[in-house]
């Protein structure tokens, strides 16, 4: 499992590229999902929002932006 950080340097969640999964924690709760090729999965904390979108089946893009609070 590789962690995933956000433009603030604050990891928020682990993906196994092979597989498609991710796996997200936050205050006590943990989120989970496998991601089909084209599929795309957003997680928003703060003004920090990470798109990830699995591109083939060996690859998850990331993305990184920041949002207006």
């Amino acid at each position: 499992m590789k962690p995933v950080k956000d433009c603030n340097n604050h990891t928020v969640c682990f993906i196994d590229e092979s597989t498609g999964y991710v796996e997200a924690a936050y205050k006590k709760q943990t989120t989970s999902t496998h991601l089909s090729v084209g599929d795309s999965f957003v997680i928003e904390r703060g003004d920090a929002q990470t798109i990830l979108t699995r591109i083939s089946d060996s690859k998850i893009k990331v993305e990184r932006h920041r949002i207006a609070a």
